[in-house]
């Protein structure tokens, strides 16, 4: 009868065991390596480690020394670094303003030449000169005149004037 108990306890242990809610999944551990059924790597027993990983490092002082002068090396290269890109960006900044001045003194020069040639054009010379009543003179007819005869009409229109007026 003590086997029968004893079913009848793991029986009832059992649907007690049934009636409670499965408990959640845990998720794996394992890494996913891509590969199917991997064996996974086992880790060293202690005793199997190195002795560096066991123990906290310790160095000497002329190990710290060594590392505090690296350090410091290593920050006064990246500051030299910093500042020298510092600089080329300046510089590069300078050499983009006047390269900027100078395409803009480019356009104003073609701009004057431009002028210049139109300037030049004896057509446009010819009008402006109409403009203010200047004619070619017929050399053929003995039509000339000389800067000098203008001058002494000048004296004499003025000398004239002045004499109305007094």
């Amino acid at each position: 009868m003590s086997q029968q108990a004893a079913d009848r306890e793991a029986a009832s242990s059992w649907e007690a065991r049934a009636a409670e809610p499965a408990p959640a999944a845990r998720p794996s551990r394992r890494r996913d390596t891509g590969r199917e059924g991997a064996p996974r790597p086992q880790r060293r027993p202690e005793a199997a480690r190195p002795a560096a990983n066991r123990q906290a490092a310790s160095f000497s002082a002329r190990d710290k020394f060594a590392m505090v002068t690296t350090l410091i090396i290593v920050g006064i290269i990246f500051a030299a670094l910093v500042s020298v890109s510092m600089y080329k960006a300046t510089i590069q900044k300078d050499i983009n303003i006047t390269n900027a001045k100078s395409a803009s003194l480019q356009e104003d020069i073609e701009n004057l030449q431009l002028a210049i040639e139109k300037k030049k054009d004896i057509s446009l010379i010819e009008s402006e000169a109409r403009k203010l009543g200047m004619v070619y003179p017929n050399a053929d007819k003995g039509e000339i005149v000389y800067l000098d005869d203008v001058k002494k009409a000048q004296d004499k229109a003025a000398s004239a004037k002045a004499k109305e007026g007094n």
